[in-house]
């Protein structure tokens, strides 16, 4: 087998990166290192500096390696307000950098892809509701609709063996240069530094902030590698089933650090999913689980930042 990974230099390739090395794959990775750094892999990874909305750089990199799998995982997650620069550079990185890959895949021949998604592509899903592959598709933001336009292209090439993970709220420990983008991270840089947090609200100011389902990177990297041949062509979501708001989040936060925080509370921001959950059953019924909870993800990132 060999592998290339487009984005392997960022937060959850990096992670995927170094579980595949491991193994006796052949691996590639294809990065553009804007929010991704090569100090995050071994010298023994084969590294491509180039970028997916360019179809020359991502043809070349096909020919080179000549892979026989590849995961999909660069894209830009910056689209969470609907402004045009926004718009325009989600488009740009999620649909054309994705239809880029697919075309260099189908002429070379290249089968099995394995498309990294988000749960954002159902948009709001109410508290007590969980969203399972066939809910309804309602992003409200640009990112997640940049996302779901992706899954649909995909899913008309019927040459390819298209798997597509819809990750929940993916954390860990975060990889030199790479960000999650997310706020766990910033909740823990900031209380290790005895500074103060924001919280906006979900409905309004001080309701405990959006309700969010949080997955581990492990586990996230666990259902990357099942999908590259033991899943059939599909749609799979990736999450632990539980959901929290983000007051929830920061009470476990304070108690792994030690710390707790003066908390500023602010309106609700435009573009922000106000409730999310999502089933996962489909992928357990083929081996997978979500087994680090949140409190023990908390502990190990903390444990390694």
């Amino acid at each position: 087998m060999r592998v290339l990974i487009t984005g392997g230099a960022g937060f959850i390739g990096s992670h995927i990166v170094r579980s595949l090395l491991n193994t006796q794959i052949d691996l590639a990775v294809f990065d553009n290192l804007s929010t991704g750094s090569a100090a995050n892999l071994p010298e023994s990874a084969l590294i491509r500096k180039g970028d997916i909305r360019d179809f020359a750089q991502v043809q070349a990199v096909f020919r080179e390696f000549l892979p026989t799998h590849v995961i999909h995982a660069a894209g830009d997650l910056s689209g969470r307000l609907a402004t045009w620069p926004l718009v325009q550079r989600s488009l740009e990185h999620n649909l054309t950098g994705t239809l880029n890959v697919a075309k260099a895949m189908l002429d070379l021949g290249t089968k099995r892809l394995v498309y990294i998604s988000t749960a954002g592509v159902y948009g709001e899903v109410p508290e007590k509701e969980s969203a399972s592959e066939s809910y309804p598709l309602r992003p409200c933001n640009p990112y997640s609709a940049s996302k779901a336009s992706g899954e649909l292209f995909l899913q008309t090439f019927e040459m390819l063996e298209t798997v597509i993970l819809r990750y929940a709220n993916v954390y860990g420990p975060c990889p030199l240069g790479a960000s999650s983008g997310a706020v766990i991270p910033t909740f823990i840089a900031r209380l290790q530094a005895k500074q103060s947090v924001t919280v906006y609200g979900r409905e309004f100011l001080g309701d405990g902030g959006c309700r969010r389902d949080y997955v581990f990177v492990d586990d996230v990297v666990a259902a990357t590698l099942l999908a590259l041949n033991h899943t059939p062509a599909g749609i799979f979501n990736v999450s632990r089933q539980e959901s929290f708001t983000t007051m929830e989040l920061l009470d476990i936060i304070a108690d792994k650090v030690g710390w707790r925080p003066a908390v500023c509370y602010e309106a609700p921001r435009g573009g922000e999913i106000k409730s999310s959950a999502v089933d996962s059953s489909r992928l357990q019924l083929l081996g997978w689980n979500a087994n680090i909870g949140l409190a023990k993800g908390i502990e190990l990132t903390v444990d390694k930042i």
